[in-house]
């Protein structure tokens, strides 16, 4: 009995250990999320180009070469991808941005209807209403603050009126309209810094992942015959060949599956486009 409670006590210990390991390397791998990111894309690069470059090596081409016309290959399918489709994503985003106004005035008017709708029906859940969202994330205070300005403008207003200065209140209406325009209700020039520079770091961090994922990628290319010798010398001679066969398949499975989702995505774009083409 003392032996079941002993082996149950070590078991109990060792998954806690095990918990704590996952814990700390969940904790370490967190501390560097940043580099995760170009190492998954370049991963998925090497997965996509690493049998064009194999089959070029084993024709005489060395692997430098190899992944250096891979690449310019892909470069060159990009380009002409988006020469073809970037006068399409331009038509569309100008229509997009001619006919934003009226979308938005009918989703914000269907909101309000379902607002309605829910609080006069006592659904168990209340939709709020568009000023409601509003306020909820975070313009209320620069409406308040307009309505404010607003009153403030309109008192001033009619004191002039009253002390016969007309011509003073109506400069004082148009300075007030033109502060309007130059200060939206969405924000006033230092959230619209804010936010400027939020946006500006988040596109300067994607653009970094851009560029890095294809060097990593490239040298990982160059090297994979190198790393893979390395990676089998540093696996156990006992089980070096279950090891290797399940890496193999694995290999062969993710390898497929990139590239078939690739070309599904492809087949599936053509025939949109196409779709669309005839339609339009």
């Amino acid at each position: 009995m003392w032996e079941r409670f002993a082996v149950a006590g070590r078991v109990a210990w060792s998954l806690l250990g095990v918990a704590a390991a996952f814990a700390l390397v969940f904790w370490i791998a967190w501390q560097f999320r940043v580099v995760f990111p170009p190492l998954v894309l370049a991963g998925a690069i090497v997965f996509l180009l690493n049998p064009i470059v194999t089959g070029m090596q084993r024709k005489g081409v060395p692997r430098a070469a190899g992944t250096g016309l891979s690449y310019l290959g892909f470069i060159g399918l990009l380009v002409v991808v988006g020469f073809l489709v970037a006068p399409l994503i331009s038509q569309q985003a100008d229509e997009l941005s001619a006919q934003w106004p009226e979308l938005r005035a009918d989703m914000e008017d269907w909101l309000d209807d379902l607002s309605e709708e829910s609080k006069d029906g006592n659904w168990l859940v209340e939709i709020p209403n568009v000023d409601e969202l509003r306020d909820q994330f975070g313009n209320g205070g620069e409406t308040a603050q307009n309505e404010e300005f607003d009153r403030v403008i309109e008192r001033a207003a009619d004191e002039l009126e009253m002390n016969d200065e007309p011509v003073l209140a109506a400069d004082l209406d148009r300075v007030a309209a033109d502060a309007r325009e130059q200060f939206p209700e969405e924000g006033g020039i230092g959230e619209q810094l804010t936010r400027a520079r939020e946006i500006g770091t988040r596109i300067f961090e994607i653009g970094l992942i851009f560029v890095l994922a294809p060097i990593i990628a490239f040298y990982l290319l160059v090297d994979l015959p190198h790393i893979g010798e390395v990676s089998r010398r540093l696996i156990p001679r006992p089980a070096s060949d279950q090891v290797l066969h399940v890496a193999h398949r694995l290999n062969v499975a993710i390898g497929g599956f990139f590239r078939g989702q690739l070309a599904v995505a492809v087949i599936v774009g053509i025939m949109v486009s196409v779709g669309l083409a005839i339609i339009d």
